[in-house]
């Protein structure tokens, strides 16, 4: 997806005032000062906080998708797989610089998905998206056993979303968590 410069700029310099003031300092007219735009410019490019929340969690997530992305061409490609394998593959996001720098800021949009039914719905977009590609990655690994794929759905999708919220707290290191799932994983496809 591409932006106008200062398209791109506006979302980044939202997303690091979200980051750093939170949603509850977080105002259009903060993001125009610090782009050294006036709010009408800004409000040219995003008519409202929605349309810029929209814009900044489209270019937050679509981070996120590609991170995600970038994992599954390194996933064997093969119908015998190995738990390592799926291990490797889950500490690879887990590890990754984006998914530690994306905590924050993904804390901060369920806080205001909590109190607006716009943004809510568009995380709930990105979580179907999500689910799409778990199911994208495991289905060859699983033909033709849809529960199955469920259950791998079911089990990640809330992990890697609640990890931004907990993942300071999880007395686990990411390997353990990585050989953890990945054993749960390989038990189920196995089944």
């Amino acid at each position: 997806m591409q932006h106008h410069p200062k398209v791109t700029q506006i979302v980044q310099n939202g997303l690091q005032l979200l980051n750093e003031q939170g949603s509850q300092g977080f105002t259009m007219r903060k993001v125009a000062n610090s782009c050294g735009i006036s709010l009408g410019n800004l409000q040219y490019h995003f008519k409202d906080r929605d349309s810029l929340l929209k814009g900044m969690i489209d270019f937050y997530l679509q981070q996120l998708i590609q991170l995600t992305q970038s994992v599954i061409p390194q996933f064997p490609k093969k119908n015998k797989i190995q738990q390592q394998d799926i291990e490797e593959m889950i500490l690879s996001i887990l590890s990754n610089s984006i998914m530690e720098e994306s905590c924050q800021i993904f804390r901060e949009f369920w806080a205001i998905a909590s109190r607006d039914k716009t943004v809510e719905d568009y995380l709930h977009h990105y979580s179907l998206q999500c689910s799409n590609m778990i199911a994208t990655i495991f289905t060859p690994l699983a033909p033709n056993k849809p529960l199955i794929i469920q259950s791998i759905i079911s089990l990640l999708l809330p992990y890697f979303e609640g990890y931004s919220l907990t993942y300071k707290a999880i007395p686990f290191r990411d390997e353990q968590v990585a050989e953890l799932l990945g054993r749960i994983i390989f038990q189920l496809i196995q089944e």
